[in-house]
């Protein structure tokens, strides 16, 4: 009796944890893509050797709010470097664009964040996950690219 006691308890502490309101309420999305040509990039590491970086997937979570949509967007980057090349630990950054785009294709807003990438001795392949929040009105759509845009070369 008590253990059902302990887990009666234990799933009304876990249920009050759940979010409530319009934060838990998922909409649909907006259309993301990749631009074609910056779906994969190289980079060179601090100790120059060349990474080959692209998409490996996009999970996004989006909410209606008063005029836009609030696109939550995770980015799974799968970075790979040859170790003929060098087997050392090395370390690289990695740069991924989103432009939030009008039906007319215009870009209205862009954001550009930065990811460090590590390699420890002897591995081959990191799996960073680039996240950021975006602010999409509605008919507008989301395109991703690997990289630094050329306005937002400044960009840290």
């Amino acid at each position: 009796m008590k253990k059902l006691g302990f887990i009666l308890v234990l799933a009304l502490a876990l249920g009050a944890c759940a979010p409530f309101g319009e934060e838990s309420t998922s909409v649909p999305c907006p259309p993301i893509s990749a631009v074609a040509g910056v779906e994969q990039i190289y980079i060179a590491s601090e100790d120059g050797q060349v990474i080959a970086a692209r998409f490996n997937g996009i999970d996004s979570f989006c909410r209606e709010r008063a005029g836009y949509t609030a696109v939550d967007l995770a980015a799974h980057v799968l970075a790979g470097r040859n170790l003929t090349n060098g087997s050392g630990g090395d370390k690289a950054e990695i740069y991924l664009t989103a432009a939030v785009v009008d039906g007319a294709d215009r870009v209205v807003s862009r954001r550009t964040i930065r990811e460090p990438i590590g390699f420890a001795n002897g591995v081959d392949k990191a799996f960073p996950i680039m996240s950021l929040r975006l602010q999409v009105p509605p008919a507008h759509r989301v395109v991703l690219g690997l990289g630094r845009a050329a306005a937002d070369a400044t960009a840290n």
